[in-house]
């Protein structure tokens, strides 16, 4: 499973990682010669520690993140959901410290909730299909803020 392990080369001018992902998606669907490509994706967003391991990354990151991803929800929201590309499921964690404060004008009521157990543990998280900004919101406040970040 490919990993990011370090996040120093985001550009605070651009959209969020999920809307370039969106975009680049839907240009793959309209280029030319390409109506009949699709590619459909499941990301999943969780934080915590994290630390290299003998066989890789071993932590509850990685768990958290491979769990929800997997959740038969996500699956069957990539399923029925066809009119979007990516399917976004991100921790309660995560939901609770980014999404529901709207910090980088994320829409709170684009996720649904969802939990699921799987040995012994159960994972609760939000899902997202499609962007999950607000529509029409580029998390610009004017005052050189950006959603929350400092765009300078």
């Amino acid at each position: 499973m490919p990993m990011v392990t370090a996040l120093n080369h985001i550009d605070l001018e651009r959209p969020p990682f999920t809307d370039q992902l969106v975009d680049a998606l839907r240009g793959l669907r309209s280029g030319a010669d390409r109506s009949d490509l699709t590619l459909r994706l499941r990301v999943s967003m969780h934080y915590g520690t994290l630390t290299a391991g003998h066989f890789g990354p071993v932590g509850d990151a990685p768990i958290v993140a491979s769990r929800l991803l997997d959740s038969p929800m996500v699956r069957r929201t990539l399923s029925t959901e066809t009119a979007v590309d990516l399917v976004l499921v991100i921790s309660e964690r995560l939901y609770h410290d980014v999404v529901r404060t709207r910090f980088h004008g994320l829409a709170a009521d684009r996720f649904r909730p969802m939990r699921m157990s799987l040995k012994g543990v159960t994972y609760v998280g939000y899902v997202c299909a499609g962007t999950p900004l607000t529509p029409g919101d580029t998390g610009d406040t004017g005052d050189g803020w950006t959603g929350g970040r400092h765009a300078g």
